[in-house]
């Protein structure tokens, strides 16, 4: 297995990762930050998503989070439902009790005009 270094010429900079001062002379300087980075890394995934490092999500579903914070899917709500609330600007529930129950109509003949209520 061959090594591949990066070709830094001598007193180059590198940034980043607290090593926007440190200067490069060698490849063997980036190998021993790159090593260091390495080495210094976080072994386990933590936090809101260490519940779905190991497996997907259930596929077009909302994700939210649970109680904990971990990220889930939203177990009845599909994307398309979820889709249908969009350009929604106040409770659905309200409106739908707001709406008048039944439509009245009256036909005019004489001026032919048909109103609604």
């Amino acid at each position: 297995m061959s090594s591949t270094f990066l070709n830094i010429s001598t007193d180059a900079t590198l940034g980043g990762n607290g090593a926007s001062n440190s200067t490069v002379s060698s490849q063997a300087a980036v190998k021993a930050y790159v090593d260091n980075v390495a080495s210094n890394k976080q072994n386990t995934i933590t936090g809101a998503v260490s519940n779905v490092v190991s497996s997907n999500l259930t596929a077009n579903r909302p994700v939210c989070t649970n109680g904990e914070g971990k990220l889930r899917v939203a177990a009845t709500v599909t994307n398309t439902q979820l889709g249908y609330l969009s350009g929604a600007t106040s409770n659905i529930q309200t409106q739908l009790n707001g709406k008048q129950d039944v439509l009245t109509w009256s036909y005019n003949s004489s001026t032919e005009t048909l109103t609604i209520s």
